[in-house]
């Protein structure tokens, strides 16, 4: 209970100090700022948070190729914390070489504030989401665990960024710096994951810079880091480019060293912590509308909201269970208060006018590692049935008529008495049998390691996959794969994720619309295995005990 409750007396200890009157100084161990937007005044209570890792060195490349290490022209100079009246609000920041707090806030479920000292110079995410039944499975109760692992990135960034920032090194660390900052307030929070900076590599050089020119970014990224920079201790490398625009690229995989390389565009004002966040999504195995938007345009949906859906993070423990040995396990994480995260409920096939019980809060979570219980329910829900709580859990009462997606909305605390706002998703039984209003799913399952159950695969047709099975060790599986009631000759494709052309069809489709085949298909960094049938019908995916 005692380390439990540091984090409630930092709270506590914030809440007594006064606002900043002059420039902020980069060596406080706490910042307070008061920031105004759009007639309201918050006031962020911040506390230094080391961002540099036990591997960050700042090298500079020079005109003969060669590299320069260079001490870092400032301190340590990140912060992390809390807004007051604001439970549910993580806030974030930098102070510059000139006294400035560049900071970010992200409210309850990931409506953002960008600021620089008192003035808000962006927003993103302050819209209200559209909701949608996801397509894959959401958190699971207790994946998240209780304890913060960190993990080391690397940042490159090519000449063109550079020379935009007048061929600066400090500017050019202030940047990423910032970037990295905000990017980590989303991860701790929601995902119990912080990065650390490692490498930092300031190109000078044009002639010398190896993505000179080219705009694919990834393939002489890895191929610069494998072979030039095998010497940095680093789990992962972001490159930062002015060349390619404000868009990004990187690998799907599960955190894999040899391929958790990741390329974000920067904007004109040399930002790109909001593209960075998207694509190191990517390097935990995330996928582009990862689960249909469920919960609007969270990070990999959309990303508008700095928020992770239910269905994300399910996927990001997953990866990080299967690359336990890469992370840094600092335990649990007392230094700041962090509000807790309200994973998304699913309740489905209710039958009009029925109530269930359900128990939400087993997959929320608390960064601090703290017990998280339900505080309010909203009596009434979007679809026209009620809950209310019973008991430590959310009672639904559905509506008479059937309901294509019923939304319930509830608060949790923490024992700090930090809160997120949560939301169950309720489908009437015959909402889900039949409905034409049902949301389009893709024509790809992906088989998630260690998730199970079933996805969608079209309109119709279901892949059914088995519990367990892929372990971390795995470079092949053996899959079985049936396919009914398809058309005939149509070809059937089981491949790696992360592959942009399936290759050859695995199996072909025959006179009786059925097809059955064990396929090898290679992982390599991968655990993920696609599968379309592209002819409809039935297709369901096995893989065998001990395969």
């Amino acid at each position: 209970m005692l380390r439990r409750n540091l984090a409630c007396a930092l709270l506590i200890s914030l809440a007594g100090a006064a606002p900043a009157a002059a420039a902020q100084r980069p060596d406080a161990t706490k910042l307070v700022q008061q920031v105004r937007h759009d007639g309201r005044t918050v006031t962020m209570r911040l506390a230094k948070l080391p961002l540099r890792g036990p591997h960050f060195e700042l090298r500079v490349q020079q005109p003969d190729g060669s590299y320069t290490t260079t001490k870092a022209p400032i301190g340590e100079r990140a912060f992390l914390g809390t807004v007051d009246g604001r439970p549910g609000a993580v806030a974030s920041g930098i102070v510059t070489r000139d006294g400035r707090l560049r900071g970010q806030i992200v409210f309850d479920r990931g409506a953002t504030w960008f600021t620089r000292d008192a003035a808000v110079t962006g927003t993103r995410g302050t819209d209200a989401p559209v909701f949608a039944w996801p397509t894959r499975p959401t958190v699971a109760s207790g994946r998240a665990g209780t304890r913060m692992r960190a993990w080391d990135i690397a940042v490159d960034t090519d000449s063109e960024y550079v020379a935009a920032r007048s061929g600066s090194t400090a500017a050019v660390l202030e940047e990423v710096e910032y970037a990295l900052s905000n990017v980590r307030a989303v991860y701790m929070h929601d995902a119990l994951l912080m990065p650390r900076l490692a490498r930092v590599i300031v190109r000078a050089a044009p002639a010398r810079d190896p993505y000179t020119g080219d705009t694919t970014y990834l393939g002489p990224l890895r191929d610069e880091w494998r072979a030039n920079q095998k010497d940095a201790v680093r789990d992962e490398v972001l490159l930062a480019a002015d060349g390619g625009g404000n868009g990004g690229v990187a690998y799907g995989t599960d955190m894999n060293p040899d391929f958790a390389y990741a390329n974000s565009g920067a904007n004109d004002d040399g930002t790109f912590d909001v593209v960075a966040r998207h694509e190191i999504g990517h390097n935990f195995d995330l996928s582009d509308l990862h689960a249909g938007s469920p919960e609007g345009k969270t990070i990999i949906e959309g990303n508008q909201y700095a928020r992770f859906g239910g269905p994300e993070l399910q996927t990001i423990f997953a990866s990080r269970g299967a690359r336990r040995g890469i992370y840094d396990d600092l335990g649990r994480f007392t230094r700041i208060p962090l509000a807790p995260y309200a994973a998304l409920d699913l309740i489905d096939n209710v039958k009009p006018g029925a109530a269930v019980s359900r128990n939400v809060v087993g997959n929320d979570h608390d960064a601090n590692g703290q017990g998280v219980y339900l505080a309010s329910v909203a009596a009434k829900t979007s679809g026209g049935g009620t809950a209310e709580a019973v008991g430590g859990r959310v009672v639904y009462r559905a509506p008479d008529a059937a309901s294509t997606l019923d939304v319930v909305r509830y608060t949790v605390a923490d024992t700090c008495g930090q809160t997120a706002t949560g939301v169950v998703f309720a489908r009437t039984g015959s909402a889900t049998r039949g409905s034409s209003r049902r949301p389009a799913v893709p024509r790809t399952v992906v088989l998630d390691r260690g998730a199970g159950g079933c996805a969608q695969l079209g309109s119709r047709e279901v892949a059914r996959v088995p519990l367990g099975g892929l372990v971390a060790t795995a470079r092949s599986a053996q899959l079985r794969v049936r396919v009914t009631g398809a058309r005939r000759g149509a070809p059937v494709r089981v491949w790696r994720c992360g592959l942009r052309r399936p290759g050859r069809p695995s199996l072909t489709v025959g006179a009786r619309g059925t097809a059955r085949a064990t396929v090898k298909v290679p992982l390599a960094g991968s655990r993920r295995v696609c599968a379309a049938t592209g002819a409809g019908g039935r297709l369901r995916i096995e893989l065998p005990a001990g395969g």
